[in-house]
């Protein structure tokens, strides 16, 4: 065999070792894409923190003594070809593939279920997505479409996906970040405090001055964990929570819920 043959030989089978071994894209959590600290993290509903790893979502619950602990029969594993999940609420999470989103459902036995009846495109183009968590319901889906422009998608009663045009959103300017604190109330992240915008019956986004919470220095992430509650990440492992009182117009913290984000 001439040195050149043998050379293509040498070449065409490394390429296929290497385009065989090729990784596929590590799944993460679209609500988090922006920040690599947290977008491992999620919060699939009904009180649970979600670890994604490798191709499982992990499921923690607080029980009665406040300890969280690993169901181990509520694990999700997450189909083929999944660029990315977002949580719901209510023990639903998305998958997209393909700029579709498919929606999963855990059944009476303990079975995730992919329901057949709904599905959400997605945009060609878009920023980022969110979930508007509600209470006692599954969330909205919010899509950054353009840049600085919420876009809000409910559920009807037939399950389609219909675009709200009364509750767009524009991200106020100098934004650090924000997330959906639930029940149409927005989180506006600036100089290390959380600012509240809530929707009136007007259809306006008033930011409430009340409501801001001055957040921990160390603070990495800020996530939504239920309607009315976030978690802060700090130290990359450990999640504190605090929940909005809106009569009230008060923050609070609960230090017996601290979650220390394990090793998988």
């Amino acid at each position: 065999m001439s040195s050149i043959k043998l050379l293509s030989l040498v070449l065409i089978t490394s390429l296929v070792i290497v385009t065989g071994c090729k990784k596929q894209p590590s799944v993460i959590n679209f609500e988090q894409a922006h920040n690599p600290v947290s977008h491992k993290i999620m919060a699939p509903g009904l009180g649970t923190i979600g670890i994604i790893k490798e191709k499982q979502v992990f499921v923690y619950y607080l029980n009665e003594s406040h300890r969280w602990i690993l169901d181990k029969v509520s694990q999700f594993e997450i189909p083929e070809n999944t660029q990315g999940v977002l949580a719901l609420g209510m023990g639903f999470i998305g998958v997209v593939q393909d700029r579709v989103m498919y929606f999963y459902y855990l059944d009476a036995e303990h079975k995730w279920t992919r329901d057949e009846n709904v599905m959400f495109v997605l945009p060609r183009n878009f920023e980022r997505i969110s979930t508007m968590r509600m209470p006692w319901d599954v969330g909205q889906i919010v899509v950054e479409e353009i840049t600085g422009l919420l876009s809000f998608y409910y559920i009807d009663e037939s399950g389609r996906w219909i675009k709200d045009e009364t509750a767009e959103f524009v991200i106020p300017p100098e934004t650090d970040d924000y997330l959906m604190i639930g029940d149409m109330d927005i989180g506006i992240i600036k100089d290390n405090k959380l600012g509240v915008y809530q929707l009136t019956d007007e259809g306006e986004w008033v930011l409430a001055e009340n409501m801001v919470l001055a957040l921990p220095e160390d603070t990495q992430a800020v996530l939504s964990f239920e309607s009315g509650i976030i978690a802060v990440l700090s130290n990359d492992i450990l999640l504190r929570f605090y929940e909005l009182d809106t009569l009230d117009q008060t923050w609070y913290s609960d230090e017996s819920m601290d979650f220390v984000i394990p090793e998988l």
